[in-house]
Formats: structure tokens, sequence, C-alpha cells
């Protein structure tokens, strides 16, 4: 049940987006008015020019015989002003975008680590395709419009994706869990997976593996489900803290303490080729029953920020599209 003040959800995202797409052109209508009078003032000489999206020094401003120059430097000083701190480093920051998509080789950093490659293919014909088609717009609004509505890859509002480029060699696996046991789902994953490159699949895989990313969609209570795949990943952590400081012994008996006089969970059948078991050892039971609150808060922090994957709520997308 949706709480009432929260029954208009799907059309305050709508709104939000309308508002957003409006501020967008009306930053954007500011940036090429500027733009005009800049380059008037550039066709003037002016010489107490600017350089292109910086604003006049404010004695520029009132001194100067010539009244219709003043004119200009003000109206371009005010454009300047109504365009927000976001907008304007968009704008200065694009000349060494398009630079660095346009170089022989391009890098970035993921999580501490430097990702390098070529900017351009070749064809069979030994003609350099570029990767990423970098627009050539002229006029600042225009500009503007692109980089906050699309922006290149690896750039808000992504849609190109959160990274510049995709990973190379690594072909994403589609299945589909519940159809069945999690012991056949589990199976079944591991059978996809095997002697692939990466895992690309989320059941019995370590969820902070750099060769694990898992795409999960959700179809039901999103953030119930989301804290059950986090809680499962730092459960994976604690589990191997366990194993390799020698602490498992001591920390089965505190499990079999816990569930002593009631059956404890258990994983069916035999494990597929390629699980090791990670995760199984505390099924029925959380991790911070096991480890002290400071080693939990340690393993539970630094899971937080290498665990891996993306999630989604296809539950939005199948009320606003289809209302079922």
């Amino acid at each position: 049940m949706i709480p009432g003040q929260r029954v208009r959800y799907l059309a305050e995202i709508a709104e939000q987006g309308r508002a957003a797409n409006a501020s967008v052109e009306k930053q954007a209508e500011i940036a090429s008015r500027a733009q005009h009078v800049y380059e008037s003032l550039k066709l003037l000489e002016d010489p107490a020019l600017p350089a292109e999206l910086d604003a006049y020094a404010s004695e520029a401003l009132s001194d100067g015989e010539d009244r219709s120059l003043l004119v200009l430097r003000q109206r371009y000083q005010e454009a300047i002003g109504d365009l927000t701190a976001e907008s304007l480093e968009k704008l200065r920051e694009w000349p060494a975008r398009k630079a660095g998509v346009r170089s022989e080789k391009y890098s970035y950093t993921v999580r501490g680590r430097e990702i390098t490659g070529n900017n351009y293919r070749e064809s069979l014909s030994h003609q350099q395709i570029p990767k990423i088609a970098a627009p050539d717009f002229t006029d600042w609004g225009e500009l503007l419009r692109f980089l906050m509505m699309e922006n290149l890859p690896g750039a808000y509002p992504y849609t190109g994706g959160v990274y510049p480029y995709r990973r190379l060699g690594e072909d994403p696996t589609r299945m589909f869990a519940g159809e069945g046991t999690p012991e056949r789902t589990n199976r079944r994953f591991h059978y996809l997976s095997q002697g692939q490159p990466a895992a690309r699949l989320s059941s019995g895989f370590d969820l902070c593996a750099p060769t694990t990313s898992v795409s999960m969609t959700i179809n039901g209570p999103a953030p119930i489900i989301l804290a059950f795949f986090m809680n499962t990943a730092i459960d994976q952590q604690v589990e191997k803290h366990l194993r390799e400081t020698g602490q498992w012994e001591a920390a089965q008996k505190k499990i079999d303490k816990y569930f002593e006089g009631r059956q404890r969970p258990s994983y069916t059948g035999a494990l597929p080729d390629g699980n090791d078991g990670l995760g199984l050892g505390l099924l029925g039971i959380s991790g911070d029953k096991v480890v002290d609150a400071e080693t939990y808060a340690r393993i539970r922090e630094e899971t937080l920020s290498t665990v891996r994957g993306t999630v989604q709520a296809d539950i939005l997308k199948e009320d606003q599209a289809q209302n079922t």
C-alpha cells in the first residue's frame, strides 16, 4: 500500500522531470544570448574583452566614452551572471573533454584504478573510426543543452552509461532467477558462467570480486530487496574474514548455539562446478551475530564501497508504461 501522502509520487517524478527540462531550456537560451553579445563585442574589437565565458572587470562596465560598447558589456555581464555555476563549469570544461575523446588514447579512473584504451577502432579498410562521436556545436546554448540533457558517456545525466566506455571481451549473460528452487537456479547460473572471464550473475559468486558485476532487476519492494542484496554481500565478506583469520570453528559454535532447539537452514544438493559455497555458511544468521561490532562495522564499510553491480527497480517502469 502506498501511504496517503505519497499517492502522487509518479506525478511528482514527472513534474520534477518537466521542471528540470524547463530549467535547461532557460539556461540554454541565456548561454546563446551571452554568446551573441560576446561575438558582437569581438567584432567591435573591445580592448577590455575577457576570455570566453569570463566576466568583465567591474571598472570596464562604467568606464569609456562609447555608450554602445558599455551597453553591450553590461548585457554580456548580465547573461554570464544569470548562468548557474554548473552551466559555466560544463561550458568551460567542454574543450578539454572533447579533446579527450578525440585524442589517440583515453584514460579515466574507477575506484582508484586508471583505465586506459584506444579512442579509435580500425576498420577493415584501415580507417580510424572514433568510438565516441563528440558533437561540433558552435552555439553555447546548443552545447549547454546537449551537456545537460545528453552529455558524453560517463557524465550526468548518464544517458550513454555511467562509464566513458564499456568493458571489452565481457559479453553479458542474461538469466532469470525464481524458475525453480534456489539450488536449481544456482546450478543454472554457474553452468552459464562457467569458463567466462567475468561473472555477470548474482548467485553463488563473491559480490565484491573485481570479476563479478551483478545487474539485478527488481519487480517488487525495491528498498527491501536492495537491502537484502547489500546484506548478502556483507555476510559473504564476514564469512571470508572468519575463514581467513582462523575463527570459523568458533563462529560455528556461535551459530549452533543460535539455532539450538531449531532447524538450521541448509543448502540442498551438491554445489555446482565453480561454486565454493561462499555465503552458505551464514544461512539464516547475519554477520553481526558472529563478529564483534567494530569488526562488523569495518567489513560493512569496506563492502559497501566495493560491492559490484547495478540495480534497477522495474516496478516504476511497469507502473508508468504498462499500468500493471
